[in-house]
């Protein structure tokens, strides 16, 4: 299946963290934090500005992103892999290693 977002919007896979408590446990379900991390997968073609001219977003395919996850827009499920739809203006900054 091929998603290719409209507008600012951006296209990511999740990246989970393994959660543990303070003592070692592994945490699951309700008690682990939404995920706010993600690879970019596919980005709209940018911001449509008064004069008609587009402006392209900052972030590119393959790029690890910080997000705010309260602004997850829509999530889906492929392949046993978690994606979310979020406009530009929600991601916080890009993860260099």
């Amino acid at each position: 299946m091929n998603i290719q977002p409209l507008q600012e919007r951006v296209l990511l896979r999740t990246i989970q963290k393994e959660a543990k408590s303070d003592g070692g446990i592994v945490l699951t379900g309700l008690s682990v934090n939404k995920p706010n991390r993600g690879e970019v997968i596919s980005c709209g073609h940018g911001y449509l500005l008064a004069d008609g001219s587009r402006r392209t977003l900052e972030v590119k395919p393959g790029q690890v992103v910080l997000f705010n996850p309260a602004a997850v827009q829509m999530e889906e499920k492929l392949d046993g892999d978690s994606y979310v739809l979020i406009g530009e203006h929600d991601i916080v900054a890009v993860v260099t290693e």
